[in-house]
């Protein structure tokens, strides 16, 4: 792999390719005014991401949990606090003109476009060395009109999901500059230990860029590549460190936790670290890929063995998190969190995916390359992983939407028509999926209110701190928009919380209408308000129930004795009821 000569990005190409995607998910954005709230923000975790920043604030330290999730019990959350503290960054200037939580509200505004612009510029950054010019601005309109990138994208989401594929980008960026030949070490061991510390999500994504670097040095050895790998992994061993001794689990820094940076992690830097200064020591003495190959993956599993015996739970993984039963309840419901296992969703979410390993495919056969080869096989393996989970789907669009570029370039003596045929294949068939899937949505609820709950901050602010049931979804703008406490909510952390309000509304009201004592399943949740909102579509939480639930009561509008209306929202069906025991 050679770099051409023009590899630089003017600073016109990059400011337009940071605009474009803000612009497109602005203009998306607005088509979906519908569903936005009044201030601008989307989707509950962002809500939630708020709400931990502002008890964060309130206290003056670092916090875990909030306070008022799980009946005032409190629900300890997994994220670490760097995209917090990036947020109040951005919130101190704001802070300079406005009230504090406004400028937090701001801020949270801001960080998704600064996201989109960040995104956008890395892909067409990752691509410079190798691509023409003329068409490394596709890589960021691509990435950006990718159904899962899009969707995390749009403004007024306040999480780190583009953040984690923006870490890739990088980490994949700078390790083909690497096997091309370029400095990067440090870069790409920096960016997989900041990635670490946003979410371990990102691991196995650095993970293959330098896998890449690791094929490269095997295949022709030398001493420029095997100099970079070792400056990677000591790269990413001070970093974690660092991260580990600033931003520990909550339970302390001896604490082994899997979905954010613990000292199990530090482990797994010092592997890296360590299988690249013995691939510095091999490189000097091997002579042949076979030698190099089969010297470092006996240090690599060395490496490995004792990382395992130091971290036994390890083996258990999330095991330990939740039981079966647990999990099932709880990941069932998260839509994103569902297999891509229809024809609509492989033409949304994993058809460009696809392609890309037709296009991987065709570069290996021109090539005869083993990094070629490690390229399809880490396609495949995006697709792969992007069918289980439906966010997981924007890690194959991104790396396909990376390779626009080339396919572009690699078709320019069939003309424009081939151009605009790998244009139309990359845009409209994600769309088309988009569109009838959107289609079957609106028809299954067209007739529903919106149970919006962002209208009924007045109506609950008589309750104050008062426990209240309410959809699972609807938790962290609640506790964003009030003072109340929640029975519960879908963060993995606090399964318990979750099950106590997923039996509420699956209990059954009572045999009779003139029951006045609730189920003891609401009894248990110590919840003194409700709020429904009818509708005609059974939730995800009864839909393996009879209809005779208390959800199913209330969406007939049947109301037990033991509920009493003390509000109503007509512009949401919102109804707010007072539990009497």
């Amino acid at each position: 792999m050679a770099l051409p000569q023009a590899r630089t990005i003017g600073w016109r190409e990059g400011l337009f390719c940071a605009l474009l995607p803000v612009l497109i998910e602005a203009l998306s954005s607005f088509r979906i005014a519908e569903m936005r709230q009044p201030d601008g923000l989307l989707g509950p975790d962002s809500f939630m991401r708020l709400v931990r920043l502002r008890d964060i604030l309130a206290a003056h330290r670092g916090l875990h949990v909030v306070a008022r999730d799980a009946s005032g019990h409190g629900t300890l959350l997994h994220w670490s606090h760097l995209l917090d503290s990036f947020l109040l960054v951005l919130a101190v200037p704001l802070g300079w003109f406005m009230p504090e939580n406004t400028a937090l509200h701001a801020a949270g505004l801001l960080l998704g476009a600064m996201s989109l612009a960040a995104l956008g510029y890395a892909c067409v950054w990752a691509v410079a060395p190798f691509v023409k010019a003329e068409w490394r601005w596709m890589a960021a309109a691509a990435a950006i009109v990718a159904p899962v990138i899009g969707s995390y994208g749009l403004i007024g989401i306040v999480h780190h999901h583009n953040f984690v594929v923006l870490v890739a980008v990088m980490s994949w960026g700078w390790a083909a500059r690497l096997i091309a030949g370029s400095p990067g070490g440090v870069a790409l061991g920096v960016w997989a230990a900041a990635g670490l510390w946003l979410t371990p999500e990102t691991l196995p994504l650095s993970v293959l860029g330098f896998g890449a670097v690791f094929v490269a040095w095997v295949e022709r050895g030398g001493t420029r590549l095997a100099a970079g790998i070792r400056a990677t992994g000591l790269s990413v061993l001070a970093v974690t460190i660092a991260v580990w001794l600033v931003d520990p689990p909550a339970g302390g820094h001896r604490v082994v936790e899997l979905d954010r940076v613990s000292i199990v992690f530090v482990g797994v830097a010092a592997v890296f670290a360590g299988l690249g200064a013995a691939i510095v020591w091999i490189d000097r003495r091997a002579r042949t890929w076979s030698v190099r190959l089969g010297a470092s993956a006996l240090v690599g599993l060395v490496l490995c063995g004792g990382w395992l015996l130091c971290f036994p739970a390890v083996l258990d993984g999330s095991q330990t998190l939740m039981t079966d039963t647990e999990r099932h309840a709880f990941f069932d419901f998260i839509v994103e969190m569902q297999p891509v296992n229809t024809m609509v969703g492989v033409a949304q979410y994993l058809f460009t995916g696809l392609l890309a390993i037709v296009f991987l495919s065709w570069l290996f056969a021109r090539s005869r390359s083993p990094v070629a080869v490690y390229a399809v096989v880490a396609m495949a393996l995006l697709v792969a992983v992007g069918a289980t989970h439906l966010r997981f789907a924007a890690y194959p669009e991104v790396a396909a939407a990376l390779l626009v570029p080339a396919a572009l370039d690699a078709v320019r003596k069939q003309g424009m028509a081939a151009r605009l045929g790998i244009v139309a294949l990359v845009v409209v068939v994600p769309l088309l999926g988009a569109m009838v899937r959107s289609s079957a949505e609106a028809k299954a609820t067209a007739h529903d209110p919106s149970c919006a709950v962002g209208g009924l901050t007045d109506m609950l602010a008589p309750f104050g701190d008062a426990v209240a049931l309410a959809n699972v979804s609807d938790t962290p703008e609640l506790l964003y928009r009030t003072r109340l406490r929640t029975v519960g909510s879908l963060y993995h952390r606090n399964p318990a919380a979750f099950m106590r309000l997923r039996a509420a509304w699956r209990s059954r009201p009572g045999t009779a209408w003139t029951d006045e004592t609730p189920p003891p399943a609401v009894l248990t949740t110590e919840a003194t308000l409700l709020i429904a909102c009818p509708r005609t579509k059974r939730s995800a939480l009864v839909q393996d129930l009879p209809s005779e639930t208390l959800d199913d009561w209330l969406n007939w509008g049947q109301v037990p004795r033991w509920l009493k209306e003390v509000g109503r929202d007509p512009a949401s069906g919102n109804i707010v009821y007072r539990i009497l025991r």
